[in-house]
């Protein structure tokens, strides 16, 4: 509140009432470019200047990382863009992610918790029966995701975006369920062969 006092020969005081802002930036056209196999660019827009930030993690609404977006003093601006990287995001990799905006006068507004992932692995398996003919139409769940698909004609299911490592398959066979493991590597394709002749069933199954 500023007063102001007007000419001496008058004993009135005028006062002058400043609205304070107190709303928010809208975030909106909140997307996600520019994927690779260990980096992402998260981009939105505010409808009025703002500074803002994105926070990620590994799990939702758990962040434990954050990228700050210019100088919070003076970067106030209408467009945002933050690139995700670093040694963390390998391929394959789930982000969760949430980004903030936040005016001159300090309201803030957040995004709800968003999901990327990266560009990772692609395997292809092709399942066959005991008699080594190609097991059609079985579904095949890949873990720990799990990745869920069914092999065609061939008996081939190719899964995309798989992280490096060992993964636990199941096979939805007809007669029963088996398990198997397979070893992803940092090729950028690779196809397995399995046979359930010489797979262990699953317990239960």
């Amino acid at each position: 509140t500023v007063s102001s006092t007007i000419p001496a020969d008058s004993s009135q005081t005028v006062e002058k009432e400043t609205i304070k802002d107190t709303t928010p930036p809208v975030i909106s056209n909140l997307e996600v470019t520019n994927i690779s196999t260990n980096s992402a660019t998260i981009s939105w827009k505010t409808d009025e200047k703002a500074i803002s930030i994105v926070d990620y993690g590994l799990e939702k609404e758990r962040y434990f990382l954050s990228k700050s977006l210019g100088e919070l003093t003076v970067d106030y601006n209408l467009d945002h863009a933050a690139t995700l990287e670093g040694p963390l995001l390998t391929p394959g990799l789930k982000l969760h992610f949430r980004v903030s905006s936040t005016d001159s006068t300090g309201n803030k507004a957040q995004s709800n918790d968003q999901e990327l992932q990266l560009i990772g692995f692609s395997i292809t398996v092709r399942i066959l029966d005991k008699n080594d003919k190609p097991l059609k139409d079985t579904e095949v769940l890949l873990y720990s995701e799990p990745l869920r698909g069914r092999t065609n004609q061939n008996g081939e299911v190719t899964f995309t975006n798989v992280v490096e490592g060992k993964h636990l398959v199941v096979i939805k066979a007809p007669d029963s369920d088996f398990v198997s493991e397979v070893i992803v590597d940092k090729r950028a394709s690779q196809r397995v062969e399995l046979n359930t002749g010489n797979l262990r069933k699953q317990a239960g199954g």
